[in-house]
């Protein structure tokens, strides 16, 4: 699956053409884009929308039906004015299917283009009938107030989503048709970027040089290839540029800066267990455990301001804390495999969604508060951009048999991400074999050796718990408990004795991290 990455550059240009070419084309694009978009929300399909479109640019042969259909003039109507150019029309309809289809998934009947700004204005008069009313000081008024006549002015700013310009890709046919890229745009080079509207009409964009150079450079090197299809949208003072990483060329090695070409040990991964409020991740091969670690996110609960609303100021910077820590925490654990020499990153394939469970407070935990999304997204860019391999692996049975295999050496959640590690050997061992896929604990027989000295085991009679696949197993030891609740409780329960318990700062607060004893890691290795 390709992996796609955007980022943001600050741009200027000194033609004095730009200005007044960007503010008309932008106003007309999201005109465009609106329309569109309501014409997927009627059933429309794209070349219907599409022709719609073309239609509405000639406004004096449609002009005379219109009238004579009773409808208002399409003259003086903003909302029908569409970009001349039909690579702009055409770059809105895909952004707006893109809107429509991204709605549609998450179950979002209505979309407000500008809804942020809306919304703060809604505050604004809420605000001036509680002030009027002597329930609020003139201060807390003065902190939310906006006038309408500012908001009047602002709104076409605001609603205005830039110039959206996108990538093409022709991957079928021979080697020397497939074409990639973008047709408005020609990368001089990582500082210079040629656009060019229509053939009579060209701009000159100055890049300014930040640390997104690498990118920049990758770019350049994209478009004059024509490898990747690149999409770029314009704002004010911003490129926003989405390109496919797969096919970047190699880091090159600076040996001067003591670089060296990355090299992986056969077998060895990084395997992650993804909990709502704690990340474990274990480094190991087959036989021995190198570095196992917790990263703790409890202090960023979101469930801890529960009743508040979702754009009560409070919560927004919690979430954004909670955002923050996780990404880093995803270019940590990415450096931990690059220190490490890891072959792979092993995650579980987590796929819930909020129809699976009824327990409200479940839902919010493990669909609001549960960054598994955004955790894997980061995970998924970084393990391409440095050419490590990404296994996502079948979750079942890995907090079961994690427990059963590894409790007396490593704690909740250490034991899972031992197991997924394990896992996503067994799942690495199938592709370098080019065997036909089956789940990891397929291919694992439980022999009834599994019960002498296992602690857990050992709770019940050897003649209670069923062996040969990890199913019977599951089984029988589910049946042993009164609920599953009870028996997910069970995993919790062992103690281990950590080495250090310190403080993991990144930037605006902290997370907990337990790095586990070596001696502990050199039980697992006499194994």
């Amino acid at each position: 699956m390709p992996v796609q990455r955007t980022f943001k550059v600050e741009f200027s240009c000194d033609d004095p053409v730009w200005e007044e070419h960007y503010v008309e084309s932008s106003r007309q694009q999201s005109n465009c884009i609106r329309y569109c978009f309501n014409r997927f929300k009627d059933g429309k399909k794209e070349k219907e929308i599409r022709q719609a479109t073309d239609e509405l640019i000639d406004k004096e042969k449609i002009e005379i039906n219109w009238l004579k259909r009773g409808r208002p003039s399409l003259k003086n109507d903003e909302r029908y004015s569409m970009p001349e150019l039909a690579w702009y029309r055409q770059s809105a309809l895909k952004y707006a299917q893109g809107i429509y289809n991204s709605s549609k998934t998450r179950g979002q009947e209505t979309v407000v283009f500008g809804k942020y700004f809306f919304d703060k204005f809604n505050k604004s008069e809420i605000a001036k009938k509680k002030y009027e009313n002597g329930e609020i000081t003139e201060v807390e008024f003065k902190k939310v107030e906006i006038k309408k006549a500012d908001f009047n002015r602002d709104l076409k700013e605001k609603r205005n989503l830039g110039l959206y310009l996108i990538g093409e890709s022709n991957p079928t046919g021979s080697d020397s048709q497939k074409r990639h890229g973008n047709r408005n745009f020609n990368f001089i080079d990582a500082n210079t970027l040629i656009f060019k509207p229509k053939r009579s009409l060209k701009f000159k964009f100055k890049i300014k040089s930040d640390n997104r150079q690498k990118h920049l450079e990758g770019m350049k090197y994209l478009s004059d290839n024509e490898l990747a299809s690149i999409t770029i949208r314009i704002t004010k003072n911003h490129l926003h540029i989405s390109y496919d990483m797969d096919n970047l060329p190699p880091k090159k090695i600076d040996r001067s800066k003591d670089e060296h070409e990355y090299s992986f040990k056969q077998d060895r991964v990084l395997g992650v267990d993804m909990n709502p409020n704690r990340f474990g991740y274990v480094i190991k091969n087959e036989n021995h455990i190198f570095k196992a670690e917790t990263l703790d996110f409890m202090n960023l609960r979101l469930y801890a301001l529960k009743g508040l609303k979702s754009d009560d100021e409070k919560k927004k910077k919690l979430n954004n804390k909670k955002n923050h820590e996780v990404k880093e925490s995803a270019h940590y654990i990415v450096n931990q495999a690059i220190a490490h020499n890891c072959e792979a990153i092993i995650l579980e394939e987590l796929t819930m969604g909020p129809s699976q469970t009824t327990n409200k407070n479940m839902n919010r935990t493990c669909n609001h508060d549960f960054k598994k999304t955004l955790f894997t997204s980061v995970i998924t860019k970084l393990c391409s951009e440095n050419k490590i391999k990404l296994i996502l692996t079948n979750p079942a049975y890995t907090s079961f048999y994690g427990h059963i295999k590894y409790h007396h050496i490593l704690p909740d959640p250490l034991t899972a991400a031992a197991c997924v590690a394990d896992a996503g050997i067994i799942d690495l061992r199938i592709q370098k074999q080019e065997k036909k896929w089956t789940n990891w604990f397929d291919q694992i027989k439980i022999e009834s050796s599994l019960y002498d000295g296992n602690a857990y085991l050992n709770r019940w009679k050897k003649k209670d718990i069923r062996f040969g696949s990890m199913s019977n197993l599951y089984q029988s030891v589910k049946k042993l408990f009164p609920s599953a609740t009870e028996m997910t409780t069970s995993y919790h329960q062992t103690k281990v004795q950590v080495d250090q318990v310190i403080w993991y700062k990144t930037g605006r607060s902290s997370v907990q991290k337990q790095i586990l004893s070596i001696n502990s890691t050199k039980e697992t290795e006499r194994r």
